[in-house]
């Protein structure tokens, strides 16, 4: 029996890989750390994530591309501007060898991969769906967007993820 999909953040070790191998999975959710690609405003390092994507496509194994973790650069009045640049970035540097992007994760849960807390389900939802159409306008290339998974000790999650879709919807 053939494991489809798989989550690691352990994707930078040669280990994995052949695990991944072994497990004979078609689909990896790779975290690509943004603070580490973009060490400053337009400056970056792709070598770690180049990797894996060589390595994915080397595989014949589809990405799923999770951006996390934005540089604390960017966390200001205008990081929707930031995360679109980034995504423009993206889209330049890979293409559609990345076959979908989440767009952070936890973002009900602030303090992780999402950098803000609103203050309420309502206003962290509207920021994070800004945060989201900031990136499909950034990402050009071909490929699929998705909302990020939410955790269950964050604002409360349906209710969440109704606004976030309610919000890109309206938009």
């Amino acid at each position: 029996m053939a494991i489809v999909g798989l989550s690691d953040i352990w994707t930078q070790e040669d280990d994995a890989w052949g695990y991944y191998d072994d497990l004979g999975i078609t689909w990896l959710r790779a975290e690509f750390h943004w603070y580490l690609i973009e060490t400053s405003d337009g400056v970056y390092d792709w070598t770690a994530y180049d990797e894996i994507v060589s390595r994915a496509e080397s595989r014949g194994i589809n990405l799923l591309g999770l951006v996390n973790h934005p540089p604390a650069w960017a966390q200001d009045a205008s990081f929707n501007d930031h995360v679109e640049s980034f995504a423009a970035a993206l889209a330049a540097r890979y293409g559609n060898r990345v076959a979908a992007w989440e767009v952070f994760n936890e973002p009900n849960l602030p303090g992780f991969g999402w950098p803000f807390d609103e203050g309420s389900t309502a206003a962290q939802a509207a920021g994070y769906a800004a945060a989201v159409l900031a990136f499909s306008a950034g990402y050009t290339a071909t490929g699929t967007v998705v909302i990020g998974s939410a955790s269950l000790d964050g604002y409360p999650v349906e209710a969440f993820i109704v606004a976030v879709l309610g919000a890109i919807s309206a938009s």
